[in-house]
């Protein structure tokens, strides 16, 4: 018997791609959330795939189940999701039933097959990726198709003279914390470019000279947290 309850449609009624609700710090914790209504008064199916930004949703079920309710009423049915290839999937799509015990503590049940049935494949990944007919996982794509994703993702959010190429739909507190996220990686990949040439002293100098510019990134990333943090907390004293 399936742990999840039956869907009144297969299309989802909410797809928001960023997503945020309160973490046990006040913090935002984003995610992808999406919705979907169920039958016999089951209320909703929620399924939150995880970005991996900071403590995420291995350290703040509780705090995902709770902002579902709080959006969707009860009875709701919560399922947070890990895209393959990610730190806690490894080489598989990850679905886990969330459910509360009488003390508040998140208690997890695995429901990947369930859920790939339920939804079929288009549920596994991330936003974009473009799952096999059958649920397999795909190949991951090699570092110029990713870097060329980014360019691309970076050229539709560039303003121009013309006004923003796409519409504004986040708030600045989550724009700063999306793109600290962003730009933390990014610091890393650069981290990881090979300059340095067989031990060489010009080589040397590169890798010091890199080393610093990586610093400076995740310095200026942390700068960026405390910017949006001065804003979320803005925003909680207002209301």
């Amino acid at each position: 018997m399936s742990v999840l309850p039956a869907l009144a449609q297969l299309a989802p009624v909410r797809d928001e791609h960023a997503w945020h609700f309160p973490n046990t710090n006040l913090h935002r914790t984003h995610v992808r959330m999406r919705a979907w209504p169920t039958a016999d008064g089951a209320g909703h199916l929620v399924v939150a795939t995880d970005f991996m930004l900071g403590g995420g949703l291995v350290n703040m079920a509780e705090c995902l189940y709770q902002a579902a309710v709080r959006e969707f009423g009860e009875p709701v049915t919560v399922v947070r999701h890990f895209p393959a290839h990610t730190m806690l999937a490894r080489g598989n799509d990850r679905f886990d039933l969330l459910t509360l015990d009488e003390a508040g503590v998140a208690r997890i049940q695995a429901c990947t097959d369930e859920i790939i049935k339920l939804l079929g494949p288009g549920v596994l990944g991330f936003p974009g990726d473009e799952a096999a007919a059958d649920g397999a996982v795909t190949t991951v794509m090699p570092q110029s198709v990713q870097m060329a994703r980014m360019q691309a993702a970076a050229l539709r959010l560039k303003q121009s003279g013309h006004g923003t190429v796409v519409g504004r739909d986040l708030d600045a507190a989550s724009q700063l914390s999306l793109g600290t996220g962003v730009l933390e990686r990014l610091a890393d990949f650069l981290a990881n470019a090979l300059v340095e040439d067989e031990g060489t002293e010009p080589g040397d100098a590169r890798e010091r000279k890199l080393e610093k510019i990586v610093a400076t990134l995740k310095g200026q990333a942390w700068e960026l947290v405390a910017l949006a943090d001065e804003l979320e907390s803005e925003s909680r004293a207002r209301r």
